[in-house]
């Protein structure tokens, strides 16, 4: 018998079953297990608290495990806990969000992301640019009239984005 684990009182009693995964047991006693709370999760048997959620991630009540935001998706800062998909939030155009995101990320120099809800963002194709070599605020790539363009490319845009 573990009296520690399970938390189960020592006398007059014969056996002490482990709190499964997704419960725990606070106090001495051989009461029964309670359900970890949304927000948390417990993976390991015979626990006497709950772990938090992990980060991008969401844990409805009972939860075994942490379960992360689907790709496209990220976490939403303005809930105290996240206890399902559907509270995760798309990210925007122009940023990319892989599984489990904390927050979305912006797409890198000459790459894009036209749609919201990507989980990466692509190449921007040969005749458009990134709106840095433009001239022009953060977008999506800028397509470009052939004269412009092969302005930009005598300042040697061609080969740095090749």
């Amino acid at each position: 018998m573990s009296t520690f684990a399970c938390a189960c009182a020592t006398s007059g009693v014969e056996y002490c079953e482990n709190c499964p995964l997704g419960r725990f047991k606070s106090v001495v006693g051989n009461d029964g297990c309670a359900k970890c709370p949304a927000g948390t999760y417990q993976d390991v048997e015979g626990q006497q608290s709950c772990k938090p959620c992990d980060e991008g991630s969401y844990c409805a009540e009972g939860a075994a495990a942490a379960l992360p935001c689907p790709e496209g998706t990220r976490m939403d800062a303005s809930l105290a806990v996240m206890t399902s998909a559907a509270q995760c939030i798309t990210c925007d155009a122009g940023h990319f969000c892989p599984v489990g995101s904390a927050e979305q990320t912006p797409c890198a120099a000459g790459t894009k992301s036209s749609s919201a809800g990507v989980v990466s963002c692509a190449k921007c194709p040969a005749e458009e640019v990134p709106p840095e070599e433009a001239g022009a605020a953060p977008s999506p790539c800028v397509r470009m009239n052939a004269s412009a363009f092969a302005a930009l490319d005598a300042r040697g845009r061609a080969s740095a984005l090749s």
